[in-house]
């Protein structure tokens, strides 16, 4: 099963800390379990990314004959990405079972990699232009 698999790759868990009363998301993240590294996707990918504010209804059931997602009446508003298109960009956030049937869903924490990568892109974007300005003014 897809799932299963997945969680031995990556575990995800929660810890609950009793004297703050607080749940804090934690990630494994061990160097030991990663190899074969490469750069993060940056400003190039998270400039191509779309945020959006939506509805997020609840999901009923998968209807095979339309193909389409049956949804409920409650909903929240939300902002935030739609897994289809971070898919194309950043395909390694996206969670695809290749089911017709299952739900995509974003790992975020993806995203914010992606973003320190931007960050420290545009960081030093910026300290160039400081050496050509002070090259300029001087």
């Amino acid at each position: 099963h897809w799932f299963s698999h997945r969680m031995v790759l990556d575990l995800t868990f929660f810890i609950s800390s009793t004297s703050l009363e607080k749940w804090y998301y934690v990630q494994t993240s061990d160097s030991r379990v990663k190899n074969n590294f490469s750069a993060s996707p940056g400003l190039k990918e998270i400039l191509a990314l779309s945020p959006k504010r939506y509805r997020h209804y609840e999901c009923l059931n998968f209807e095979p004959e339309s193909k389409k997602m049956k949804l409920g009446k409650n909903f929240i508003n939300k902002v935030g990405f739609l897994a289809q298109d971070v898919k194309k960009v950043i395909p390694e956030a996206v969670t695809d079972t290749g089911s017709e049937d299952a739900l995509y869903g974003i790992d975020y924490s993806c995203i914010v990699a992606c973003l320190v990568q931007a960050v420290q892109e545009l960081n030093g974007q910026v300290a160039e232009l400081r050496t050509q300005l002070q090259a300029f003014s001087a």
